[in-house]
Formats: structure tokens, sequence, C-alpha cells
């Protein structure tokens, strides 16, 4: 015997039917719709046929005469009829989405009906799910199968790339993709983190920042998919170099090259037998490569020709910022350093370098020049901040000797120090 529908539940069916009328069934679509009822962000062309399913039910809300619109009646209506809409949608999903998504909607609707997540929990975490299940089956798809070798090829890619989204290598590959000649494990890599990047729902993301969610999820899967003891080794980088940034001996740049730079090292590693402190610090440095009384005396005239008698400490510091490779504005008025600046250029054509056509403002932490120069700044420093630099120093030469953080983060390190408690002239 056919069961028949009560005819409240009949009315609600034939309302929400008639409300989604508008909604084609294109995956995209239907995806979009769902996002909107669960109240997520869209950025499409669905939008106007959502604004046409809130008036529907605007119209039927006022019809049934529920009176105030706080109403315990007219809220449970309205929200019995965007949980039909909402299964009404899912079920026009194409499998495995509709299973997956019933299957996961129905563990967090037990969890709301037992009390263990409220409404508004409920409704963000199923959110979630929709809005990153494009993101997990775009991951699947690159990286399942792959071996260690082949994940440790993607992963030293995307690290020496830096998460750049370059277009017009989108462009290349959808090309390379047309004429069948699409080859290597990370070609393939990036044609599925560019489907990604184009496929909807249109979120509120642009081309870049789906790249880089992309690029930042695949990552963190790479390296679970490496040797343990890679990934003990670089999770006790990350705890040190969380703690350094946390208390402010390095910034946010420093943190992301150290946790990168250190990764690489790791999993492709350079043969380098040089001291990793050689060259850096401003102290302890062997003189002799220098040609040092020659070099002292060059650097000795130019400091005392910039350092200015009635501005010592800031001009000091000025020049100890630019010696560890830190940005320097030589536009404003009060700029004394140019004499060091054409010094070192004029000391590195005397030694035929590479870099003596380096601007005037560059100067390389671990050139001879800098490296002296910081020898005879630190001392000029003022009694009551030199303890202070030389423990800030201590404590990130002692993790790059352990290596914990990388040259480029010390050195970085150093700057944020010294821009702290440098002056800029107003």
């Amino acid at each position: 015997m056919r069961e028949v529908m009560d005819p409240e539940a009949y009315y609600l069916e034939t309302e929400v039917v008639n409300a989604l009328s508008l909604i084609g069934n294109e995956k995209e679509n239907v995806v979009d719709g769902l996002v909107y009822l669960f109240k997520g962000n869209i950025n499409s062309d669905l939008m106007k046929q959502m604004r046409e399913f809130d008036n529907v039910l605007s119209e039927i809300l006022n019809n049934k005469k529920f009176g105030d619109p706080e109403s315990e009646k007219r809220l449970a209506f309205r929200r019995n009829f965007i949980e039909k809409a909402r299964e009404k949608l899912a079920n026009r999903l194409p499998e495995p989405d509709r299973t997956e998504y019933f299957k996961f909607e129905k563990q967090q609707r037990e969890n709301l009906s037992q009390g263990r997540i409220d409404y508004d929990s409920y409704r963000s975490s199923v959110l979630g799910w929709i809005v990153k299940r494009p993101l997990q089956e775009g991951l699947k798809k690159a990286l399942s199968g792959k071996n260690v070798a082949e994940c440790r090829e993607i992963l030293v890619n995307l690290i020496k790339e830096n998460g750049a989204y370059n277009n017009h290598y989108h462009l290349f590959y959808d090309d390379l993709q047309a004429k069948g000649k699409v080859q290597g494990i990370y070609q393939k890599f990036l044609g599925a983190a560019f489907a990604y990047v184009d496929s909807k729902p249109s979120v509120l993301k642009t081309s870049q920042e789906k790249y880089a969610e992309f690029v930042t999820a695949a990552k963190s899967r790479l390296l679970q998919a490496l040797p343990e003891s890679i990934s003990k080794a670089h999770a006790q980088h990350v705890k040190v170099i969380d703690e350094l940034l946390q208390k402010g001996f390095i910034e946010q740049a420093g943190y992301y090259e150290s946790r990168d730079t250190y990764l690489l090292g790791l999993i492709a590693p350079v043969k380098d037998d040089r001291h990793p402190v050689r060259g850096a610090a401003s102290s302890a440095f062997d003189e002799s490569v220098l040609n040092a009384p020659h070099l002292e005396k060059i650097v000795t005239d130019a400091l005392q020709k910039s350092i200015r008698s009635n501005n010592k400490k800031n001009d000091t510091l000025e020049a100890l910022i630019m010696c560890w490779g830190g940005f320097v504005n030589s536009h404003h008025d009060d700029f004394s350093l140019q004499p060091v600046c054409e010094a070192k250029s004029a000391y590195l054509k005397t030694k035929n370098s590479t870099h003596a056509n380096d601007q005037l403002m560059k100067f390389r932490v671990d050139g001879e020049f800098s490296v002296e120069a910081r020898k005879q700044l630190v001392k000029q420093l003022p009694g009551n901040l030199r303890p202070s630099y030389d423990a800030h120093e201590k404590l990130l030469l002692d993790h790059l000797g352990k290596g914990h953080i990388t040259q480029q983060t010390y050195w970085n390190g150093m700057v944020l120090f010294l821009n702290e408690h440098f002056r800029f002239p107003s």
C-alpha cells in the first residue's frame, strides 16, 4: 500500500522544489547553492537565483501568517524549509560527492542532536566540508599513488618556487596539455593545481589565493609521505623558530625563509664543507682572509666620516642595519652614511670583486667589508645597548650552529633587533 505523505510535509516539499527550480543541475550550481544555504559567500551568477529563493521563502512565511518574525513557529518553519532545500540540492550532487556529503552531514547532525555541538558549529562544519571538497579531490588527484622519490621531487620544486603562481606557466601548461606533451611528475602536479584554481564553486578567492591554498595543503601531505626522520626534524625546527618569532627574535619573512630552507636541506642536502657561521658573525672571524690592516683602515676612515658625534647612536644603528643586509632609506635629509657606501664600492673595485657594481646601498652580509664594518660598529654601540645586542646575536648563533635556523634567518633576526632600536629621523 502506498504511503500517503502528511499534507504539511507535502506542502513543504512542493514549495521547496518550486523555490529551487531556478537552480540548474550542473555540479557547480548545486555546490554554490549549498554554500549559500549554509550561509557561505558565493561570487557567481547563481546569487540572483538564490535571492529569488529567499523571496519565495519570505512570501511563504508571510502567507502562512506566523505573525511576529521572531516567533518560534515562524523560525522553525524557516529552518525546516532550508534544511529540506539543502537535502534536495545535495541529492543532485554526482557520485561520490553525494554519498560522501550525506555521510558527513549525518554525522554532524547526530553530534548536534546529542548536544556535542551547537547549530552554528554544525552549519560551519558542513559548510567547511563543502568548500574544501574540491581542494581535497584536487590533492587526491595530484598526489595519490606517488612514491617517496616522487613526493620528494614535487616538494623540492614547490619550495624552490616559493609558492609563486605563474599565470604564464599556467597558459604554457595548457598549451602543452593540448598538444599531448605534458611530461614529468612536477608538470602533472601543476596540472592538478591549475585544475583546482579553475574549479568552481566561485568562492571569494583569487587565482593566486587558491593556488597558495593548494600548495600549502600539498606541502603538508608531501611531508607526511616522507621518512619519519625528516618530518620529526622539520617539526623540531618549526618549534624552535615559532618560539623565536613569538619572542621577537626573528620576523615573519625570516620565519618562512628558515622553515623552507631548512626543509629543503633535509630532503635535498647540498654538500658544503664551509662552517655555517663563517663570514657571518660580527666577531670571532678569521681576519687573515680580509687583508685586515688595509681593510681595517679603509673602514675606520669611512666610519669616522659617517658617524656623527651628535647623532652617534642612530648613525651607528643605521650603519649596522645596512651592514646586516637590511633596508636603509638614503633619501632622508639626515642620511650620513654615503662615505661608507662609497668606500665599500671602491674597496670591491680594488679587489676585482664580481659585486663591485652593486648598488651603493647594497651590502652583502658575508662580504669582507660588511664583516669588518660590523666589528667596528659594535664597539661603538652605547653601553646600555651592547649587552642586549650581544645576547641577541649569541642566541641566534647558538641556533644557527645547531642547525635550528638558516643563516639568512640569523641575519634577518639581527636586522629586526636593530630596527627596534633605530629612530628614523623625523
